[in-house]
């Protein structure tokens, strides 16, 4: 059964998204400030190469690949992150919250031994690939640790926006982030906006002795701002301008994004103000999109109460993500089109008030196997643009 039918009552006021939905490719010669791409010739390649990677590609159903999930990565996910699409409600199966893995043979609590085998989880959800055709020359990889830290070695990764980017954070940390002998990541918590605002600092990819070609120690980092976003703080200009103080030199990569429940029009007064401020930053924001009905199985066929969650504003956030596209693009930023991506998979995503009680709780854990192609459009993405850092590792 298709989506679009379970909401058949309601078509006569809402229309659901679809992949052929209103789109412009950006003018192939918008310059993209912090990146390498000085030429215009270079510039086009990029431009047609990310249409490439996050709307031309497709979603290819795999039963017999799942996600490798190991005790050792598991701390750094919430055990929702990985069950709340499964039968049961996720908020019912953290149970005995202190041991979250349960038999390591039988796999995490609540899983039976179909569904966990040698450390990997098959469900519906992660049979699921993004997968560009071979035919358009813009192949996707997961990248590797190494691979991954060579791409942003010497810079500071700053994150912010809404709860949305919790997962983006969670799978940059397990793919480059420092694990102690406990399975946690190291981080410091340190003021970035008075007493009102929290930051986190995360090491990465500091294991190895890495020096610049003046000898100077080399530091890769990750900080994260989450309980600020782009469009909620008049004063976000000057917060940014504090956090990013010490880290200029580093040609600092700025990653936001925005959720489907927060649109507000002092995300365009902000973004005018972004580029002045910090004129050689790297802006990557990722669009935000509506997540599945009541964190279900992803099925190909309507969950048995999707009736109670009807799609909200479905035209006024396509609208609301054009205008924010353009604004993006104006201030020199980069578009990642996530919600391209995720538009165009059938088990559907459906704005919904999660039992948890924040309405993007979906977004936040559930679907894991979409942040594999997120983490592969984002490497992609981050190697097209960054210079590498000259000097020598050990």
């Amino acid at each position: 059964m298709e989506w679009s039918k379970a909401f058949q009552s309601h078509q006569s006021i809402t229309r659901l998204p679809t992949p052929t939905s209103p789109y412009e490719p950006p003018s192939l010669d918008i310059a993209i400030p912090g990146s390498r791409l000085q030429d215009q010739r270079d510039r086009a390649i990029f431009w047609k190469q990310l249409e490439c990677w996050t709307r031309q590609g497709e979603w290819v159903y795999d039963s017999d690949r799942g996600v490798p999930i190991s005790p050792r990565t598991w701390p750094l996910l919430d055990p929702g992150y990985i069950s709340c699409d499964s039968p049961f409600s996720h908020m019912d199966y953290l149970g005995d919250i202190s041991n979250p893995l349960g038999n390591e043979k039988d796999g995490p609590m609540g899983w039976g031994r179909e569904e966990w085998e040698d450390g990997i989880i098959n469900r519906e959800t992660t049979s699921w690939h993004w997968t560009t055709p071979s035919s358009l020359q813009c192949p996707l990889h997961l990248p590797n640790r190494q691979g991954m830290c060579r791409m942003v070695r010497g810079r500071t990764i700053v994150i912010m926006g809404d709860p949305t980017q919790q997962q983006l954070i969670s799978t940059l940390l397990l793919r480059m982030g420092q694990v102690n002998h406990q399975g946690n990541p190291g981080f410091q918590l340190f003021p970035c906006h008075g007493n009102h605002t929290n930051c986190t600092l995360y090491p990465l990819c500091n294991e190895e002795k890495d020096e610049d070609e003046a000898g100077t120690k080399v530091v890769t980092q990750l900080i994260t701002i989450m309980d600020a976003s782009l469009q909620s703080l008049p004063h976000l200009p000057k917060l940014l301008e504090q956090v990013m103080a010490n880290e200029t030199r580093k040609s600092p990569i700025l990653i936001t994004s925005n959720s489907p429940s927060t649109r507000s029009e002092k995300l365009q007064a902000n973004l005018e103000h972004l580029r002045p401020l910090l004129p050689n930053i790297l802006h990557i924001h990722r669009s935000g999109y509506m997540p599945h009905p009541g964190c279900s199985p992803s099925i190909l066929h309507p969950a048995p109460h999707l009736p109670y969650y009807v799609p909200v504003e479905w035209e006024e956030l396509q609208s609301y993500h054009t205008t924010l596209r353009q604004n993006i693009l104006k201030a020199g930023g980069v578009w990642w089109d996530v919600e391209g991506m995720m538009l165009l998979r059938e088990d559907g995503h459906v704005q919904e008030k999660s039992p948890a009680g924040s309405p993007d709780a979906c977004i936040e854990w559930c679907l894991p196997g979409p942040v594999e192609a997120w983490e592969s459009s984002l490497y992609a993405i981050l190697g097209a643009l960054l210079p590498p850092l000259k000097g020598s590792i050990r």
